[in-house]
């Protein structure tokens, strides 16, 4: 009598977890790869653009209200300022300035702006509606109020 020993063979059905961890991470570059491709050029930087000014506006509104007076906003070639920032001498102008800066330049060049300018911020809580439109490239993003509301950012198409 011989005794052979059966040989199993084992098949192996299935990913392994680094042949799994690699397919997903290909995945996640081709749609990340898709999705920035996607955006229209300019949008996304013109909404970063326009979230910081409607920001900085909303902060100038808040300080003409606290002060008393009003400050008047403009575009200039590369940028935009506030003017009639007051000045105190019992050193509020740190705390002032560290709100609200004279001068910004654009974070990116080529910013248009379509507005009623200058734009005077008044030292009452109401204020006339305000329709300000950027444009970067095939861009456009529009910062409003109606004049009693903050300011809120809407892109455009």
């Amino acid at each position: 009598m011989s005794v052979r020993k059966a040989t199993v063979q084992v098949c192996q059905a299935g990913l392994t977890l680094l042949e799994t961890l690699l397919a997903l991470v290909i995945l996640a570059l081709a749609t990340a790869t898709l999705t920035w491709s996607m955006r229209p050029s300019g949008a996304f930087e013109l909404e970063r653009e326009a979230v910081a000014l409607s920001a900085r506006l909303q902060a100038a509104r808040a300080l003409a209200i606290a002060t008393g007076h009003s400050i008047e906003w403009s575009v200039t070639a590369d940028g935009y300022q506030f003017e009639g920032i007051p000045v105190s001498d019992s050193g509020q102008e740190q705390l002032q300035d560290a709100i609200l800066k004279s001068h910004y330049r654009w974070t990116y060049s080529g910013v248009q702006v379509d507005a009623r300018l200058p734009l005077v911020i008044p030292a009452e809580p109401l204020m006339a509606p305000v329709s300000i439109m950027l444009r970067l490239d095939d861009a456009r993003v529009e910062i409003l109020s109606d004049g009693w509301r903050p300011f809120e950012v809407r892109v455009h198409g």
